[in-house]
């Protein structure tokens, strides 16, 4: 089955005030340019599958390129309590915390509620990089390819 490509520069929107709704922007190709994706709910994120499934894995197709502009917002909060979850294929990165070796330079935002819970970042990439700057928040982590990262009770 041929695969066709996905490019958004609107909103997607499944925030709710209950438990945040799933966002999937799948395809061969995948795009984000000025796009707002908000998957944010008030007790629990929802899902965001940007470019495919962890590890390729799944039913749904894999990109074989994604494309995220610098101006792309991406949330997935959990504002009081519940967990968050976002795979991607190719990038992770929250602007003015984060900084990757990807030249990444979209805002990605995985807050998780001040009631707990937890947050889990799938990233497929190909190649290790490197999140987080000490200097400003004190915490830096290496994501090696198809590594995940999981914190519990923790507010990013």
């Amino acid at each position: 089955t041929d695969v066709g490509s996905a490019i958004t520069s609107g909103s997607l929107d499944a925030s709710s005030s209950t438990i945040g709704g799933n966002v999937n922007v799948l395809g061969s190709l995948v795009g984000l340019v000025g796009a707002t994706v908000n998957a944010s709910g008030t007790n629990g994120g929802g899902t965001v599958r940007i470019g495919g499934d962890y590890q390729g894995g799944g039913n749904v197709p894999n990109a074989l390129r994604t494309l995220v502009s610098d101006d792309t917002v991406i949330k997935a909060d959990a504002l009081l309590n519940g967990n968050v979850n976002i795979t991607t294929n190719e990038f992770f990165r929250a602007t003015g915390t984060f900084s990757d070796r990807n030249e990444i330079t979209a805002s990605i935002s995985t807050a998780g509620g001040a009631g707990g819970g937890s947050i889990t970042i799938l990233h497929e990439g190909g190649f290790p990089f490197i999140v987080g700057n000490g200097s400003i928040n004190g915490l830096q982590i290496l994501f090696v390819p198809a590594a995940n990262l999981s914190l519990v009770n923790s507010i990013l």
